[in-house]
């Protein structure tokens, strides 16, 4: 059931990854890199990802569009955050996980960020491409050239 759940929706994969990250820490705080007040600079890092993550949830809302990562597409986006990335909302995600790697400021939470861009990399991003060439083949590979997975 746990691991349902945590199939089901990258934010829920952000959440478990942030306590796995803050547990490392404490547990095995190896090499501390960024000292106080330095580490402070990840709280910028974790707002500018969760205002990211939030505007592009808004234009899918704003579009009404289906959120979960298994649903059927619509609509390809391509205003706003859009224009610059194909996947502003898991860019926002993983940007708030490494500020979030800041403000801790040891190596070992950096493997918080690493799992959810490789789970998003080779999960989510390959599944909705996959339906977004069958549902809109020209669109698709015309939007796919213009602007990038990520950045």
């Amino acid at each position: 059931m746990l691991m349902d759940r945590f199939w089901k929706k990258p934010p829920n994969q952000v959440y478990m990854l942030t306590t796995l990250m803050v547990v490392l820490h404490y547990l095995y705080p190896f090499g501390i890199l960024i000292l106080y007040p330095f580490n402070l600079i990840g709280i910028l890092v974790v707002v500018g990802g969760l205002i990211m993550a939030i505007k592009a949830k808004k234009m899918f809302i704003q579009e009404k569009l289906p959120l979960s990562p298994v649903g059927e597409p619509v609509k390809i986006l391509t205003t706003g955050l859009y224009r610059v990335s194909r996947n502003p909302m898991y860019l926002g995600f993983v940007i708030m996980l490494i500020g979030i790697w800041v403000i801790l400021g040891s190596v070992t939470p950096i493997i918080g960020p690493l799992a959810l861009y490789l789970i998003i990399n080779s999960y989510y991003i390959p599944l909705e491409e996959k339906k977004m060439n069958e549902s809109f083949a020209e669109d698709w590979k015309e939007y796919t050239q213009r602007v990038r997975r990520w950045i």
